[in-house]
């Protein structure tokens, strides 16, 4: 999935427009960014997100929503629903039919996970610094993970012999 992104600090979270977009928060300069998913996937992918978003929809995952809010996603459902009708099953989507789906792929993130943030990160091992994106409930999953697997790092321990020196009885070693 790649992120673009637009200047545009006014924009709504959310905004129940024709394209929603997602404020984030820039870590290192405390600024807000408008990002925007791109769809790059292939229609049958685009059919079975579509699918699985629907499904959550019928089982109540959405239900703590606003009204016009459920109403959103169940217009875009059928919108992209109708456009797919008219598009042969293939690797690549229109570019029309691509706008559509990052547009709601982008509200369902917000929905889902929450606000976006940003953060440039410097590559290790060079002077290369990148701009990443992460949801916060995806940022808190990877900082959760990152801390388990330096909590389950074997760390070796001195080892301390009779009398509390080491190399055991007789001294330093």
């Amino acid at each position: 999935m790649k992120m673009r992104t637009l200047l545009l600090p006014g924009m709504l979270v959310l905004g129940l427009s024709q394209s929603p977009a997602l404020l984030a928060v820039n870590l290192s300069t405390s600024q807000t960014t408008v990002v925007a998913v791109e769809w790059d996937k292939s229609v049958p992918e685009l059919r079975e997100y579509i699918e699985r978003v629907d499904h959550r929809l019928q089982k109540g995952q959405y239900d703590e929503l606003k009204p016009q809010q459920q109403q959103w996603i169940v217009d875009q459902i059928a919108a992209l629903r109708a456009e797919l009708a008219k598009t042969p099953d293939s690797d690549q989507l229109p570019a029309s039919l691509q706008g559509l789906a990052g547009d709601f792929q982008t509200a369902m993130i917000q929905i889902e996970e929450g606000d976006i943030v940003c953060r440039h990160e410097q590559r290790t091992g060079t002077r290369m610094v990148t701009r990443r994106c992460f949801s916060r409930q995806r940022q808190r999953e990877d900082t959760q993970t990152s801390q388990d697997q330096l909590r389950m790092m074997h760390r070796p321990q001195k080892l301390i012999g009779e009398g509390g020196v080491l190399g055991g009885p007789g001294g330093g070693g």
